[in-house]
């Protein structure tokens, strides 16, 4: 459709919606240059925030629009294709085709490009549209930008599925390279954010670093997957020899392609860690991981208190450093995330000679050494290479 407004004053809504008296309208064209204003629902309403109501009203109006073309818009397509492959309401017992932190994700994005290119016909979007659209926005920012292509290839590969388009105009744009991302937490950035951290977080922060696994498949992780039968005594003693125990981890990433499960074995280290979460002081819950009152935490709720930690954790150690009359260490717990607990893990079990590889749950050993090597550039630890000895040398 055209991209001028009818009304400048209401330029922030897409063409022929305005809004008059506490109330959305779309002005229908009728012949001789008049128009019908149809209504798309209130601008204000108690109960409802003003972008629920927004969102609702501009859903209605990507109906209409597609009435009075005869075609589809892209916000329309995208709207449906969220309503089929991504609602909000979808099982959380693994049989969605996409996570609730994905289908979020994708509702925000959606949010965005149906506020740009959303009032686009679907069979007249070209690769410049989607090209424009993303380099506008994303030039500097290589996973947002690769995260939009690969979201809005699904949408057009849907609509060249059901015959509204030939082709797909996402397939000639160039993937942005992103840069590998080599940040290591260091033992002393470990030490300070389990010294401050709260005990549930000490404990997840601990579970990553040892057994290297997501933090997604870590809030997943249940008593039932756990073995060691001496965790769950009101006494115990020092078990001693561990024996064949551990703890089965079903990574969200393969639960759908391979399937591959991760066995962990339990280790004196990890056994201690176990307690620990066993001894938090909640509800009874099934998780290992879990809130106050025994419920699962969200990713987003237990990533806000790793960087909660985090933030504590500088705060100590340079209170530490004035008290000690000495310098912080340039760059310390700058840009950490807690997938970086994930790196520290693999490089550890590649430098004990572990299977790294298996660990990490990655058909390739490329990709494992691809985690683990940027360690090194990093200022983590370095696995030395044994020199040849030179016999002329004395």
């Amino acid at each position: 459709m055209a991209s001028k407004r009818i009304n400048r004053k209401h330029g922030h809504l897409p063409y022929r919606m305005v809004i008059n008296k506490n109330v959305y309208y779309f002005l229908r064209p009728l012949p001789e240059n008049r128009h019908k204003a149809v209504p798309l629902g209130h601008v204000t309403e108690p109960g409802r925030t003003d972008e629920q109501l927004l969102e609702a009203a501009l859903a209605n109006y990507r109906r209409l629009v597609a009435e009075v073309t005869g075609q589809e818009t892209l916000g329309l397509l995208i709207d449906q294709w969220l309503e089929r492959f991504a609602p909000l309401d979808a099982p959380t017992d693994g049989s969605a085709k996409f996570e609730y932190r994905t289908v979020v994700k994708y509702r925000k994005m959606a949010k965005i490009i149906n506020a740009e290119i959303g009032d686009l016909l679907v069979n007249k979007v070209r690769h410049a549209d989607i090209a424009r659209f993303i380099d506008g926005r994303y030039a500097d920012r290589p996973w947002s930008a690769n995260a939009y292509k690969a979201f809005l290839s699904n949408i057009f590969k849907w609509a060249v599925r059901r015959g509204m388009r030939e082709t797909n105009p996402t397939r000639e744009l160039e993937e942005m390279k992103e840069p590998t991302r080599t940040r290591y937490i260091n033992d002393e950035e470990l030490y300070w954010i389990l010294k401050v951290a709260p005990p549930v977080v000490k404990v997840l922060v601990q579970l990553a670093a040892i057994t290297g696994q997501r933090i997604s498949d870590l809030l997943d992780l249940e008593w039932s997957a756990v073995s060691d039968q001496s965790i769950f005594l009101p006494e115990f003693e020092d078990v001693g020899e561990l024996g064949d125990v551990g703890l089965m981890f079903y990574p969200s990433k393969t639960r759908k392609t391979t399937g591959r499960k991760v066995p962990v074995r339990i280790t004196p280290q990890l056994h201690e860690v176990l307690l620990a979460a066993k001894a938090l002081k909640t509800q009874p819950s099934d998780y290992v991981v879990r809130k106050k009152d025994g419920g699962k935490y969200t990713y987003e709720g237990a990533r806000a208190a790793f960087k909660r930690a985090v933030m504590k954790a500088e705060r100590a150690y340079i209170i530490n450093c004035i008290a000690e009359q000495k310098l912080p260490k340039p760059g310390m717990f700058v840009g950490l995330h807690f997938h970086d607990l994930r790196r520290r893990a693999l490089t550890n079990a590649d430098l004990q000679n572990l299977d790294a590889q298996a660990l990490g749950n990655h058909s390739s050993p490329a990709t494992t050494r691809r985690i683990y090597n940027a360690a090194n550039r990093e200022g983590g630890p370095v696995k030395l290479v044994d020199p040849s000895t030179d016999p002329v040398f004395r």
